[in-house]
C-alpha cells in the first residue's frame, strides 16, 4: 500500500470514527434530555414583585452610638433574600468599622508562606 494511500484511509478511518462519536454522543443527550427534562426558571409574577418592594422590617443593629446605614441594610436583607429564597431571617448585623481582620490574615498566610533558606 502507498502512503498517500494509507493517509487517505487512515483519514477517511479517523474522521469517519469522530463523526460517529460526535453522533452517538448527541443520541445519548437527546435520550438524557428526554429522560430528565430542564427545570424550567420561574418569572416572577407581579404579586411576588410587590412583596420584594415592601421594606422588611427593621433589623437589630449594633449599639446606640454605632449603626449601620440603610442602604447597607437593604443590601443585606436584598442578598440574603436572594440567596436563601425567603427562607431565612437574619437576626442582627453590627458594624465592623476599621476592622482589618481578613487583610491582616492574607498578609500573616502570605509571609508564613516564604521559606527562609
Amino acid at each position: 500500500m502507498s502512503t498517500v494511500a494509507f493517509g487517505l484511509t487512515l483519514l477517511v478511518v479517523g474522521m469517519g470514527g469522530t463523526l460517529l462519536a460526535l453522533w452517538l454522543l448527541t443520541l445519548l443527550i437527546r435520550g438524557l434530555t428526554a429522560l430528565f427534562p430542564p427545570t424550567r426558571e420561574v418569572t416572577p409574577t407581579a404579586a411576588s414583585v410587590a412583596t420584594l418592594a415592601v421594606p422588611p422590617p427593621p433589623v437589630a443593629v449594633a449599639t446606640a452610638t454605632e449603626t449601620v446605614p440603610a442602604a447597607t441594610l437593604a443590601v443585606i436583607i436584598a442578598a440574603v433574600h436572594a440567596t436563601h429564597e425567603g427562607r431565612a431571617r437574619i437576626v442582627g448585623v453590627t458594624p465592623q468599622g476599621d476592622n482589618q481582620g481578613w487583610s491582616l490574615e492574607g498578609r500573616r498566610a502570605i509571609l508564613h508562606s516564604h521559606k527562609v533558606r
